[in-house]
């Protein structure tokens, strides 16, 4: 009789386990781009199984970081990276031993004093490759050479650009803008493009554009991040000139 019902519960049991929907899970992340500043969280959904889950959340091979497991589906990655981070979860059925892995990429926080280096001088009237822009520049970019030049981006998510004389009320070029994400091989950082933010020397004239005289021009940029939500502003000089010597 013993045995007659181990025999009974144990087919109860593997009828129960069979019954289960096999299992599966979608993950998600709140990457909402560059601009967003609040704390990235890996959310997982599984469905089928037993419902008795186990999750963990490892760095994928290449990248560092640590190795979490916990019993919850919702995981606040803790520090935010500094670049794109892509995580494996592994979702296990504590009851039938299955298991799922899903892949997601955790974005950057763009955060921190601004990377940048503003170059107070160039020479758009000698087209001849070098320093014809004046352009803002990650700041671990110090070649002019536009053949050696790499376009690593600034980690800010919008700026604001005015041109002007020595008397504020000329306003010679004015921009604005907000990150995207680099091309694919440039740079795995999100953020604005080293090139985006940049002046060719133009001024208005007639209706139309024309090229500045040698001279004095002074620039304000604001910049945006997580650390300067209202902005951070940078101002300065910047000598137009017609030899690069």
């Amino acid at each position: 009789m013993k045995a007659l019902s181990s025999l009974l519960f144990s087919s109860i049991f593997f009828l129960n386990l069979s019954s289960n929907a096999q299992l599966t899970a979608t993950v998600t992340t709140n990457t909402g781009g560059a601009a967003n500043c609040d704390p990235r969280v890996i959310t997982v959904v599984p469905s089928g199984g037993s419902g008795d889950y186990e999750y963990i959340y490892r760095v994928a091979p290449g990248q560092s970081g640590s190795v979490i497991t916990q019993n919850t589906a919702n995981y606040t990655v803790t520090p935010v990276p500094s670049l794109p981070t892509t995580y494996r979860i592994s979702i296990t059925d504590n009851v039938t031993l299955e298991t799922v892995t899903k892949k997601v990429t955790v974005s950057p926080l763009l955060s921190g004093e601004f990377n940048v280096r503003i170059p107070n001088a160039f020479t758009p009237l000698y087209p001849d490759g070098v320093n014809d822009r004046w352009e803002v520049r990650n700041s671990g970019n110090n070649t002019s050479n536009a053949s050696n030049f790499i376009p690593y981006p600034i980690n800010a998510y919008a700026y604001e650009l005015t041109i002007y004389s020595s008397n504020p009320g000329a306003i010679y070029y004015q921009a604005s803008g907000s990150s995207t994400n680099p091309d694919s091989g440039i740079s795995s950082l999100y953020g604005i493009n080293t090139n985006q933010i940049y002046w060719d020397g133009t001024i208005p004239f007639n209706g139309g554009r024309v090229l500045g005289r040698v001279g004095t021009y002074y620039y304000t940029l604001k910049l945006y991040n997580c650390s300067y939500p209202s902005g951070k502003v940078f101002q300065g000089y910047i000598q137009l000139g017609n030899s690069p010597h």
